[in-house]
């Protein structure tokens, strides 16, 4: 009966502490700022700028891979972030295949090229919010920069951290390195 007894506690208290966690996990998931970067990959592989806002919300990603970068930096011109990513691109549409796979259509070449650069495929990049950061800057897949973004307008009222201006005399503005966290860290906070 003590053996019961004892499974049944185990039990419980493994129940328990489950549900502890849970909800410490419902209260750390608050939405945070964070920028929203819409990037574009153009027919001639070159890189653009489609939409950039600052928003509230989560960063629900962890791509740190592919051939394309995407940096934060601060006054300094130091990086405090750094994303890799790639681009996604789509499959042909399944009416083009039998029921075997086997391609059964082949659409033809258009009669006429299409005029200029245009965009292929696009993805949405969250980044946090950094008060630090200066400047966006998205680099190709060869290491070159495809563009940057001034971040100055989203320091708010009382200016960006770190400007020169801002710093009190004498003393040398704090250098904090803001790296993704993990799922772990995201989920407990640190």
């Amino acid at each position: 009966m003590n053996k019961i007894n004892m499974g049944k506690m185990g039990l419980l208290a493994i129940l328990l502490g489950l549900i502890f966690l849970s909800s410490g996990l419902i209260v750390s998931a608050g939405a945070s700022k964070l920028y929203l970067v819409e990037i574009a990959l153009n027919s001639d592989d070159s890189l653009s700028l489609e939409k950039f806002s600052l928003s509230s919300g989560y960063i629900g990603r962890d791509f740190l891979d592919g051939p394309y970068v995407l940096s934060m930096v601060n006054s300094e011109g130091k990086a405090i972030y750094t994303d890799r990513f790639d681009f996604h691109l789509g499959a042909p549409p399944k009416e083009w295949f039998d029921k075997k796979g086997k391609q059964i259509y082949f659409p033809r070449k258009a009669a006429k090229p299409a005029a200029g650069v245009y965009a292929v495929t696009r993805i949405v990049l969250s980044v946090p919010y950094v008060k630090e950061g200066r400047e966006i800057r998205v680099y190709d897949w060869k290491g070159g920069l495809a563009f940057n973004i001034d971040l100055s307008k989203y320091c708010g009222v009382s200016g960006c951290a770190g400007d020169v201006a801002k710093k009190p005399a004498g003393k040398s503005a704090a250098k904090p390195v803001a790296k993704r966290p993990g799922l772990f860290g995201r989920i407990f906070n640190f």
